[in-house]
C-alpha cells in the first residue's frame, strides 16, 4: 500500500485495520516539501539564536487562540506561537476541523493549508482520535531578516481513530522534527510562512 505524504502532520504510518482482519488503506502523514533546514546565508541582518530544552506541551485542553505570550513579537513569543500552532495539528486530529490551522497560516504556506485539508479529509473517512496525542517541545530558534525559525520536537502516542463510536484502526506513535518559519504581524502575533520536516520517516 502506498503511503500518502501530507504536510506538518506526524510522519507515522496510520495502519488502519478494518473489521474481520481486512486492512484499510494505509495513511502516512508527513511533509509535502523536501526535508531541508532554511538557509542562514544571504541575510543582511545579524541572526540571533537560542536553544531550549523546553518543557513539552502534551495532550489536554489547547485553546484555539494563541496564548498571550505567543502574540508578542519577540523570540520567546515566536517559540510559544510555534509550539501552540503544532499542538493545533494534534487538536485537529481530535476535532476533524482545520480552520485554526488555516487562520494562522500565511497563504504561501502550502504545507499548512494541505495539512488542514488532510485533517478534515481523514476525519471524514476514518474518524477522529479521542484525545490529542501530540507532545510538542521547542528545540531551538533563531531570528533572521525579521523572521523567526523555530525548530520543534514533535511526538505522538499510539491511538485509535473512532468513527460513529467504532474503531477504524490504530495509529502508531512516533516522533519527528520540524522547522517553522514565522513572519511577524503589524499588530503583534505571528503567521506560519513555511513548515519543513527535517527529521522523520518520509517513505
Amino acid at each position: 500500500m502506498r503511503a500518502r505524504m501530507v504536510a506538518l502532520v506526524s510522519v507515522s504510518a496510520l495502519a488502519l485495520a478494518g473489521c474481520g482482519g481486512v486492512d484499510e488503506p494505509e495513511e502516512t502523514s508527513s511533509s509535502t516539501v523536501s526535508p531541508r533546514v532554511p538557509s542562514s546565508n544571504g541575510s543582511s541582518s545579524a541572526a540571533s539564536s537560542s536553544s531550549s530544552s523546553g518543557s513539552a506541551t502534551s495532550s489536554g485542553d489547547v485553546s484555539t487562540e494563541p496564548p498571550a505570550e505567543a502574540q508578542e513579537n519577540t523570540q520567546a513569543g515566536a517559540e510559544a506561537f510555534a509550539e501552540w500552532y503544532e499542538q493545533q495539528v494534534g487538536e485537529a486530529v481530535t476535532t476533524g476541523e482545520g480552520s485554526v490551522l488555516r487562520e494562522y497560516a500565511d497563504q504561501s504556506c502550502q504545507a499548512c493549508l494541505e495539512t488542514a485539508d488532510q485533517m478534515e479529509s481523514d476525519a471524514e473517512q476514518y474518524g477522529v482520535a479521542p484525545t490529542n496525542p501530540y507532545s510538542v517541545a521547542v528545540d531551538s530558534s533563531r531570528e533572521e531578516a525579521g523572521k523567526q525559525y523555530v525548530t520543534l520536537e514533535v511526538s505522538w502516542t499510539t491511538y485509535r481513530r473512532l468513527k460513529d463510536g467504532e474503531s477504524q484502526g490504530r495509529v502508531d506513535g512516533d516522533e519527528a522534527r520540524y522547522v517553522l518559519t514565522l513572519s511577524p504581524q503589524v499588530s503583534d502575533g505571528w503567521l506560519v510562512e513555511e513548515s519543513v520536516l527535517v527529521r522523520g520517516d518520509v517513505t
